[in-house]
């Protein structure tokens, strides 16, 4: 993946973190919260691709989440 591509999938989920999405980020990196966010800015690929991961498992453990609450609630 080149520099361009990773500029996109970061321009992607950038209005989609959550600050403590830079908590995780750090974990998953094994670095710091501030130095996983400084990797993330500079277009790092690892961190754009374990932020991008964080980004999507959130959504989708929302979604699945008010899905089953819904199905409850029909009940």
């Amino acid at each position: 993946m080149n520099q361009n591509e990773i500029d996109l999938v970061k321009g992607q989920i950038k209005c989609k973190i959550r600050k403590g999405d830079y908590i995780t980020l750090g974990e998953m990196i094994s670095e710091n919260q501030e130095t996983a966010r400084s990797r993330f800015r500079r277009g790092n690929y690892e961190a754009v691709m374990a932020m991008k991961q964080i980004v999507e498992s959130r959504e989708k453990l929302i979604e699945d989440f008010n899905s089953e609450q819904k199905k409850e609630d029909n009940s």
